[in-house]
């Protein structure tokens, strides 16, 4: 697989990295910005971009991801970030991801579930920038 837009070898529309991986290579290990007495977000999945021509998919079960922008650029090419959290994260988690234009999805109580995740179709299907989605990644 190439990430090089003008090397797509696979066609992909989207690519996953885990927590660790995420922090090592994007956020540096910051601490998100969280304000504790944020306004309750709703329930469900927030899509902020649902037609992206890249997603970056990241794990990140509990919330802690110190993202400053709802975008990774990698080998030249942009890709929108989709948080894949579970119920663990904090409604200040998610309302900074909403306040960044970041996308995420609920997928399980504790640990993410793919069962849940593969049920929820694709990215690009999204009618609206508050409904749920599929965060397959292709």
């Amino acid at each position: 697989m190439a990430l090089h837009a003008d090397q797509q070898v696979l066609n992909i529309r989207g690519y996953l990295n885990g927590r660790v991986s995420t922090d090592d290579n994007f956020t540096q290990y910051r601490k998100p910005g969280l304000n504790g007495s944020a306004d309750a977000v709703p329930e469900g999945d927030f899509v902020a971009e649902p037609h992206a021509p890249m997603y970056f998919v990241a794990l990140d079960p509990a919330g802690r991801l110190g993202w400053q922008k709802n975008h990774v650029d990698y080998s030249g090419l942009r890709s929108h970030v989709v948080s894949v959290l579970t119920e663990r994260a904090s409604n200040a988690y998610k309302a900074l991801l909403r306040r960044l234009g970041i996308s995420y999805v609920i997928a399980g109580k504790d640990e993410p579930d793919g069962a849940v995740l593969h049920q929820q179709h694709a990215l690009s299907t999204a009618p609206a920038p508050t409904t749920r989605f599929n965060a397959s990644v292709h």
